[in-house]
């Protein structure tokens, strides 16, 4: 590693000693993320401060939607399994996904598709 063995110890020992990390584990339990250590915790506020998050993110609309049928589902699974989940966030709507026209093609654009295919012959 191109350092001391006294140097390497004296880290190890300073950031908890073999297969401890301290400062991962710091960076771990600081994680922008909820903090929601149960099920039953997990409320319709916790939720939606959960989407509104990703959504501060810059998130794609279809992203943030996609976590929140994820999650949506998984309550609704808990609950048949018999797990204490709360009724309001089982309520809670998905955030509005903007819904885009598909572009159509113009007359000399379909021209200019069908033009390779007008040498084989129709049959």
């Amino acid at each position: 590693m191109g350092r001391s063995a006294s140097t390497i110890s004296r880290e190890v020992k300073r950031n908890g000693g073999r297969g401890q990390y301290r400062a991962e584990r710091r960076a771990f339990r600081k994680a922008r993320r909820p903090k929601v250590a149960k099920l039953s915790e997990l409320t319709a506020f916790e939720f939606k401060r959960f989407l509104a998050e990703f959504q501060g993110r810059g998130l794609s609309p279809n992203t943030v939607h996609g976590f929140f049928e994820v999650i949506k589902a998984f309550g609704n699974w808990a609950l048949r399994e018999g797990w204490e989940v709360g009724p309001a966030l089982l309520r809670v709507l998905g955030p509005k996904v903007p819904v885009t026209e598909m572009e159509t093609y113009s007359e000399a654009q379909l021209d200019s598709a069908r033009a390779p295919m007008s040498q084989y012959p129709a049959g």
